[in-house]
This record gives C-alpha cells, sequence and structure tokens, in this order.
C-alpha cells in the first residue's frame, strides 16, 4: 500500500495531480454531517465559509493505487476504480456506466 496514507500530501498515480490534503478517512472532523462511502483525501472547501469538503482522491480498490476524481483517472462506482482497473474490467461495470466510461474523453497518463 502508497505511504500516501501518513503523508499530508495526495499524489495520484496517473495525472500526477498533487495537493496537500487536510483528512484521509470517510468522516471529515470538520464535515461533521458527511459520512464518505470511501475513505478518500479530503480538503477544506476553500470557497466555503461553511464546514464543506472536497474529496480530491482515494485509492482503486483493485490495485490500491492512490488516483485523483478527475474523470481521466477513476470513476467511482460503489468503490473507487483507477481507469486503467475500469478499461481492464470494463465487462464487469453494467451496460449504463459502460456507455458513459466510453463518452468520457481518453488523455494519455503518465508510464
Amino acid at each position: 500500500m502508497s505511504d500516501n496514507k501518513e503523508s499530508s500530501h495526495f499524489v495520484c498515480s496517473l495525472c500526477d495531480f498533487s495537493a496537500p490534503y487536510d483528512y484521509f478517512g470517510n468522516k471529515p472532523p470538520f464535515a461533521k454531517a458527511i459520512i464518505l462511502m470511501e475513505k478518500a483525501f479530503v480538503i477544506k472547501d476553500p470557497f466555503s465559509p461553511e464546514s464543506k469538503h472536497l474529496t480530491i482522491g482515494g485509492f482503486c480498490s483493485v490495485c490500491d493505487k492512490p488516483v485523483c476524481v478527475g474523470q481521466n483517472c477513476s470513476v467511482f462506482y460503489t468503490k473507487r476504480f483507477c481507469m486503467t482497473c475500469t478499461k481492464d474490467n470494463i465487462k464487469e461495470f453494467p451496460a449504463e456506466i459502460q456507455q458513459e466510461l466510453k463518452k468520457r474523453p481518453t488523455t494519455s497518463t503518465k508510464d
């Protein structure tokens, strides 16, 4: 598993998006009414005066690599999946999700 969980800086394994995060888990202490459906990297929303949050990434449920929530890097369907594992297992997703994924633009990611 990645060392990312112990640091305070998130780095996407696909696109190299990098950002400090305020919390990793599913119950951000600064957004008490929120329980996330996954353990995720979360920041306090800098554009909101209230206690709101932004999810910036999580770990792929298949390969366990850290991935951002960008549409070219991951998809959340009951669990987080990186786009590499999604493409490798596309037939395992419902037809509606397969169609939606086919509409996404494809961009190159880092090697």
